[in-house]
């Protein structure tokens, strides 16, 4: 079971995913806090030694079928990849934005010395 929070108008998962599948988000947790304001963002999942774990003998398990779709295979896939973060740039950039505090270029407005 996921859970989520409301980042930036935009709908952010709070677990971590292991293997393909969405880890349940345990007791332990921590606070995300705006350094623009110090609001609070939400809970998140705090993984442990076990998540580790489970996601380095993920990742052992499947390097072999990843290595063996070769350059072409893995460009496919890394290209799907890549479109799916170019769609959601503005979510991205929107709930990134929140959680570092810096500024979207886009509202930058240029000055001159």
């Amino acid at each position: 079971m996921t859970s989520r929070i409301l980042v930036a108008d935009v709908n952010v998962e709070t677990c971590h995913w292991i293997a393909g599948e969405p880890t349940a988000v345990g007791s332990r947790t921590f606070t995300v806090f705006s350094p623009i304001d110090g609001t609070v963002l939400g809970e998140v999942s705090a993984g442990d030694a076990a998540d580790v774990d489970r996601a380095v003998q993920a990742a052992r398990t499947a390097f072999p079928a990843w290595a063996a779709l070769g350059p072409l295979g893995r460009s496919r896939i890394l290209d799907r990849f890549a479109r799916g973060i170019v769609e959601r740039t503005e979510q991205l950039s929107a709930v990134e934005t929140a959680d570092n505090g810096s500024l979207l270029a886009g509202n930058v407005k240029s000055t001159s010395c």
